[in-house]
Parts: structure tokens; C-alpha cells; sequence
């Protein structure tokens, strides 16, 4: 049997004057004791540093986070305060048109014009042209047509663009006065 009794530190921080012989404790241990102590007081002081950090971290995190989304939220209000006094009014056009008998294709970009405007005036016109054609109608061959019905000129030049975008027209159209001007130069070469 081992007479020996050993100091762990835990015992010796609990009560330095415990012993289990009542008689005071040589000056070796009591230093050992209180090296323990010491040792067990800067433990605790570290680990309540480690932990105000850690609070001040996750504090400023927070109140970074929070700022960042205070920001954010903002942003997006003023976005959607924008995007709904912009598309309101837009959306009741759109609506008007696009329901019922109102709804005209759009192709190319473009929406075909109502019956009953004058857009569509023009458009029937090149249409019609272009049928008797049998290929798209040349501007300068639709103006005589244009000026009987009294229309302005720039609105029918504006209507024939979009017309022609519409249909998928590109390049040049040749009206029939520069089809025979050009047949005739091939003659007579």
C-alpha cells in the first residue's frame, strides 16, 4: 500500500489549508498551490476574454448584417416604388390592347395597327399594292395612292418602315419606273 498523498490541482484550489493531517503544509506545496490558483485565475480570465470577443464580434457582425439589410430593404423600396409608378400606367395600356377583339399580332417587334386608325389606312394600302405586285411595294409607287387620300407624307413614310419591319421587307425595293429603267440599261449593253 502506497502511503503517499498526492495534490491534485483541483483539490488544492478548492481549500490550499485542507490537509489530511491538520498540520500546516510545507512551503513547496503551498507555492504549488498557489501557482494553481494563479494558473486557474488566468484560465478564467482568458476564457471571459475569449468570450466578450466573441460578443463583440457576433455584435458587430449583427450590426453589420443589420445595416446591410436596412440598405438592401431600402434599395428594394425604392426600386419597386419606381417599378410601380413606371409599369402602373403601362400595364393598363397593355391590358386595353391585348384583350378581346383589340389583341393584333405583333411580329418583327411590331403590333399590327387596329382597323379604324389611320395606321392602318397606310397598311392596307401597302398590303394591297403589294398584292396586286406580287411582290413588296416600293414607297415612290404607294406616294400617288398616298397624296389622292390626302394623308401626310411623313406619317405615311413612318407606317411603311414599320410595315416593312413587320413583314420582314429588308434591303431595297424598287419601284417599277427604276425595274424598267434597269431591264432597258441591260438591253443595251
Amino acid at each position: 500500500m502506497n502511503n503517499e498523498i498526492t495534490f491534485t490541482e483541483d483539490t488544492l484550489a478548492a481549500d490550499p489549508t485542507v490537509s489530511f493531517f491538520s498540520a500546516p503544509l510545507p512551503q513547496h506545496i503551498q507555492e504549488e498551490v498557489k501557482l494553481a490558483q494563479e494558473k486557474q485565475q488566468r484560465r478564467k480570465m482568458a476564457q471571459k476574454a475569449s468570450e466578450q470577443v466573441a460578443e463583440a464580434i457576433k455584435a458587430q457582425t449583427d450590426l453589420e448584417t443589420a445595416a446591410a439589410t436596412q440598405m438592401a430593404m431600402r434599395q428594394v423600396d425604392e426600386e419597386l416604388a419606381e417599378a410601380t409608378q413606371d409599369e402602373l400606367p403601362r400595364k393598363r395600356y397593355e391590358r386595353k390592347i391585348t384583350v378581346g377583339v383589340d389583341a393584333m399580332p405583333i411580329r418583327n417587334g411590331v403590333r399590327h395597327p387596329r382597323p379604324g386608325t389611320k395606321a392602318y389606312v397606310f397598311w392596307k394600302l401597302y398590303t394591297e399594292l403589294s398584292k396586286e405586285q406580287r411582290s413588296p411595294v416600293a414607297f415612290g409607287d404607294a406616294r400617288p395612292h398616298i397624296d389622292n387620300l390626302g394623308m401626310n407624307l411623313n406619317s405615311a413614310r413612318l407606317e411603311y418602315a414599320e410595315w416593312r419591319k413587320f413583314f420582314g421587307v429588308s434591303g431595297r425595293v424598287y419601284t417599277k419606273e427604276q425595274i424598267a429603267r434597269r431591264a432597258a440599261y441591260a438591253e443595251g449593253k
